[in-house]
């Protein structure tokens, strides 16, 4: 199951023990929004709200508290 950055941090934290099996963290929702550079925030129109704006490290230190095993994956720029 997939767990977008749109739950609520606290549903994420209780998911990952029981059917989470890959999780989004420090994403942007504008659309185009990873071309654009962070300290544009004029063009920054998102297209969903997140519930949950935590860094990756602070959702991999949740993970991991849950004595869960993270795995990172850096998405390939060839799109």
């Amino acid at each position: 199951m997939t767990v977008s950055t749109r739950e609520p941090p606290a549903f994420r934290d209780r998911i990952v023990q029981t059917a989470a099996d890959n999780m989004s963290a420090g994403s942007r929702v504008t659309p185009g929004g990873y071309a654009v550079l962070a300290g544009d925030r004029k063009r920054d129109v998102a297209q969903f709200t997140l519930s949950d704006s935590r860094t990756p490290d602070e959702v991999y230190a949740a993970i991991r508290a849950n004595g869960q095993e993270v795995v990172f994956k850096n998405w390939d720029n060839r799109i």
